[in-house]
């Protein structure tokens, strides 16, 4: 099948593999909350407000709140921004969400390095910090993958893009729960090189990704679905 491909068309599904993979990688670190994350809300945050105890399941509430916040803002930018032919395309979406699911476990790198350093237990904005922005990610990624992948698909093989592309969540998942079961709530020593390693890592990949921005929109500039990156 994929030899009758033309070269427009292979072009196509090499954007939809690199999608695949920044999904992965996102979904990898974005379901740390229930794991890491929600380990560190344990044993480490203050989750105590007068005589009531947050429930460390309450955080898991956060990113859902944030959505209904800053979806509907998220949609209105992406069209405002398309109206005036400004918005960014597939890869420069995929590559901002890796870079803000980044700057959300600087947060927790911080957080972290207080406990260590000071002793005690940190304030819950930490990790609110942090969920704000997974979420921002979130909203550059989950929304657009989808719709990327459904547009970019070859003739005849939309149902297989789409199917990669909740592969890629499940595989994210996967590589998720793996290092979660490497974290144990008493080794407070653990989480910073954790999330020391996600950030570098997520920085590495948001850095491909904007570096193979030019040469692919070159491949496909006059290909009119493709949305100017």
């Amino acid at each position: 099948m994929f030899h009758r491909l033309n070269r427009i068309e292979k072009t196509k599904l090499l954007i939809c593999f690199i999608l695949f993979l920044a999904a992965t990688l996102f979904w990898a670190v974005f379901e740390q909350q229930p794991t890491s994350l929600n380990l560190f809300a344990l044993d480490y945050t203050e989750r105590h407000i007068g005589g009531f105890e947050i429930p460390v399941v309450w955080f898991q509430s956060i990113n859902a709140i944030f959505i209904i916040i800053f979806a509907p803002l998220a949609a209105w930018l992406w069209i405002t921004l398309a109206r005036r032919q400004q918005e960014p395309g597939y890869l420069a979406k995929f590559s901002l969400a890796l870079v803000f699911a980044a700057f959300g476990f600087l947060v927790m790198i911080l957080a972290a390095q207080q406990v260590l350093h000071h002793g005690g237990l940190v304030s819950p904005f930490w990790l609110i910090g942090c969920l704000l922005f997974m979420t921002w990610g979130e909203l550059c990624l989950s929304p657009v993958g989808l719709s990327a992948m459904t547009r970019l698909a070859p003739k005849g093989l939309s149902g297989q893009m789409m199917g990669i592309w909740f592969t890629a969540t499940a595989m994210g998942n996967l590589v998720a729960g793996w290092i979660g079961g490497h974290v144990s709530g008493q080794q407070l020593h653990q989480l910073p090189p954790l999330f020391s390693k996600c950030v570098v890592i997520l920085l590495i990949g948001a850095a491909v990704i904007a570096l193979l921005r030019k040469p692919i929109h070159r491949l496909m500039q006059h290909q009119h679905e493709y949305q100017q990156g």
